[in-house]
């Protein structure tokens, strides 16, 4: 599988591995100065040379750094308390989340080692009365996410405080998909790891993780949350206000229960998850079928380790993440570069804006005279109209210093609203709600207010949709444009769905939908369809504020050194590879 790029996260709900991220900016260096990598030694030096300029992005926090056996460098930035001004520092404790769940994966590894548990272990084999369609599942599937469970099981407070009645909830859940069929996020998956985990260890999960995990990989401080042992002078207030005193608490007041349990829960410093890190990929922590295990991505570029995509040096980066309120974090390991890289906040909404800049200084030295180079005036050089495999296309118009790209078709109108974060497991939705959309279009086309109220919501009225029909105004002879594409597309943004049909008077329907329900349709012009404004960083890669709460979109050229460009690399899928737009046709 072709490396791709995957940005830097923003705001995580659950982990980058299926759930949408606030998509940041992404930079690279310009292409006729070639970046130079930086040695060992000075990596500490140039992040602490730009420390001020990452505490001006709003970071609070600390980050690590570790190339090879060299010792590690940590930048320490922000307060840990403001109130009492204790400065953040390599050993403070933070929240990390999400990335909690390469610990619980660690235990299942280790126990395996240690000759008790096989990864085709199923839950038939682990848990009485298990029903049939779980009792299959193996611990493998599990440890992938591809066991079929859903991302949440909702709990009441009770039933995820005792572990025999999570366990109840998770069994009786609905499975989204047949046992290895899919790769789906699924948290649940992890809670049931680490009721196995206790269930196999004979032990306390905590118990297990601190010894077999914590103490085996060299973490010398790490905690869970509601651990007596956590020194509460060294866990760092969790801010909501980038310049706030007023803390929301520390990591000792966050729920931890039976339904996070495997999760989330990991309170650790950043010198204890660069040693982690760097236990999983050498040494005698994993044998060499666990490190394996561990490490190597999916056909969808995912790994228990994290999600393998193109740094910005065309190397491998391998990136998990996570956040709860007031923390956010990041692990990062460049395989190819042999470093690994840690951030640590008690702040959010800060390693999306920094994240970019901490990766090209870890990876590149500055121009020689210092300065950051001028933009490289590809923008006008990437004017142009691009074609996708289905016929889509997107065309980019240059505005300044800026380009806007407009999508016609799914393809492009993927790309352009999820950029590299789209999942293809909804192509079929798309391809129904696509086609639903045009049928819908034609009634409002032809004034039909009953068949249109076929696609409505339950309840509806006829006299509602009779207001649709009369507030699109569509003129009296338009039709729906009968030659591919019919639709234009569908997406899924912050709080509906969407589908864009084209009409033979040149407008665009847009329809909005929740479900399969259609619950409004406005008229617009094409060039409004969906158009993103995309700001030149340098060498081709843009970022867009994108609309209705989707991400940003980002663009990097394939072969950058071309002008005009043939062709533009649209960062790719996780669950897909690179797809390639071919210029046909220039502006």
């Amino acid at each position: 599988m072709g490396k791709q790029a995957l940005p830097w996260p923003g705001i995580i709900a659950s982990l980058a591995m299926a759930l949408p991220l606030c998509a940041p900016v992404v930079v690279a260096d310009d292409p006729s100065a070639p970046a130079t990598p930086i040695p060992a030694s000075s990596i500490g030096d140039r992040l602490d040379a730009r420390a001020e300029e990452f505490e001006r992005l709003g970071l609070s926090g600390v980050i690590g750094v570790q190339r090879g056996d060299a010792p590690p460098d940590f930048v320490s930035l922000g307060l840990a308390d403001r109130l009492s001004r204790t400065p953040n520092a390599p050993d403070t404790l933070y929240d990390i989340g999400l990335i909690s769940t390469q610990f619980t994966a660690a235990a299942v590894l280790r126990l395996r080692m240690e000759g008790r548990l096989s990864l085709g272990t199923t839950l038939g084999d682990l848990f009485e009365d298990v029903p049939t369609d779980k009792a299959g599942i193996t611990v493998g599937q599990l440890l992938v996410h591809r066991s079929g469970l859903p991302e949440t099981v909702a709990m009441r407070t009770s039933d995820s405080m005792s572990q025999d009645r999570a366990l109840s909830r998770i069994m009786r859940a609905r499975l989204q998909g047949e046992p290895g069929e899919m790769t789906r996020f699924s948290p649940p998956g992890y809670t049931l790891l680490a009721m196995i985990v206790a269930r196999v260890s004979g032990e306390n999960f905590p118990d297990y993780i601190r010894r077999e995990v914590f103490a085996a990989s060299g973490m010398r401080d790490a905690h869970f949350l509601h651990d007596t042992e956590l020194d509460f002078s060294r866990v760092a207030f969790r801010y909501a206000e980038p310049a706030g005193v007023q803390s929301i608490g520390t990591a000792l007041t966050n729920a931890w229960s039976w339904e996070t349990r495997g999760v989330t829960g990991g309170v650790v410093s950043a010198r204890d998850l660069l040693a982690f890190a760097g236990a999983t990929r050498a040494g005698d922590f994993f044998d060499e079928e666990a490190r394996t295990t561990f490490w190597t991505p999916d056909s969808s570029g995912r790994s228990i380790g994290g999600l393998h995509f193109e740094s910005m040096s065309g190397t491998t980066r391998i990136l998990s993440s996570g956040q709860s309120t007031g923390f956010e974090s990041a692990l990062c390991v460049f395989p190819d570069d042999n470093l690994i890289v840690v951030m640590l906040a008690n702040c959010n909404d800060a390693l999306s804006r920094v994240g970019p800049e901490i990766e090209r200084t870890v990876l590149f030295a500055p121009a020689p005279d210092g300065q950051t180079p001028e933009p490289s005036g590809v923008v006008s050089r990437l004017a142009g109209v691009y074609a996708f495999p289905d016929g889509s296309t997107m065309t980019l118009t240059p505005d300044g210093d800026t380009v806007a790209a407009t999508a016609r078709g799914q393809i492009a109108l993927e790309r352009l609203t999820h950029g590299d974060l789209f999942n293809p497991n909804w192509n079929d939705y798309y391809a129904q709600m696509n086609a639903r959309a045009i049928d819908a279009a034609r009634a409002i086309a032809a004034r039909d207010a009953g068949k249109l109220l076929g696609f409505m919501e339950r309840g509806s009225l006829a006299s509602r949709a009779e207001r649709l029909i009369d507030a699109v105004g569509a003129a009296p002879d338009a039709r729906v444009v009968a030659s591919p594409p019919w639709s234009l597309g569908t997406v899924t943004l912050a709080d509906a769905t969407m589908s864009f049909v084209e009409l033979s008077d040149g407008s665009v329907l847009a329809i909005s939908w929740r479900g399969r329900d259609l619950i409004d349709v406005k008229r617009q012009s094409p060039e409004q369809r969906v158009v993103v404004k995309m700001r030149e960083i340098r060498a081709g890669v843009f970022e867009g504020p994108g609309a209705d709460g989707v991400s940003a979109v980002r663009f990097s050229c394939e072969q950058q050194g071309l002008a005009p460009f043939d062709e533009i690399k649209l960062l790719a899928t996780k669950n897909a590879g690179p797809i390639v737009a071919q210029r046909v046709e220039d502006e």
